[in-house]
């Protein structure tokens, strides 16, 4: 029976430690994120539009569902051979990146959320070479969703 007298418990430091260093259960959370992979003709920057409604496709998914979206990460690869120099295939995959990353604007997607990579002097062939990445990051989805939609439907964080 509790006396109502302060009780003093020692701890181990070891206990402690290994009490803070486990996660909480309602810590585990993943963020949704949701990809495709574009492709280019050999050498071309050019989107073709089977490629555009790919795209078209990921970003309607993501205005119904995602609540807000974050990011969105746009990799561009090319193949070692659509260029001779690596100069070359550097500046090939820029284009890429920039024209897929034109379409994310022209889409409504904010371009303070579009991250943009490309090869730098690919040197040798890689599975993957020869398209350009799309992958999107958002939170989950919620009803009503709190974050408010741009004018192209695209829930957001509001700015501060």
């Amino acid at each position: 029976m509790f006396d109502g007298t302060t009780m003093k418990i020692e701890f181990s430091p070891l206990i402690l430690i290994a009490t803070l260093g486990i996660p909480a259960a309602s810590s585990a959370y993943e963020k949704p994120t949701n990809g495709i992979d574009l492709s280019f003709a050999p050498g071309s920057a050019q989107l073709a539009m089977a490629e555009r409604v790919k795209l078209v496709r990921l970003l309607e998914m993501i205005k119904e569902k995602w609540c807000p979206l974050e990011g969105v990460g746009v990799s561009a690869h090319v193949n070692e051979s659509e260029a001779a120099t690596a100069p070359a295939r550097a500046a090939l995959a820029k284009r890429r990146a920039d024209e897929v990353v034109s379409e994310l604007k022209a889409f409504g997607v904010p371009p303070e959320i579009i991250y943009s990579v490309s090869d730098k002097y690919v040197s040798r062939p890689l599975p993957w070479t020869g398209i350009v990445e799309v992958e999107a990051v958002g939170g989950s989805y919620q009803m009503p969703c709190p974050s408010p939609q741009n004018e192209h439907g695209f829930h957001v964080r509001a700015r501060r």
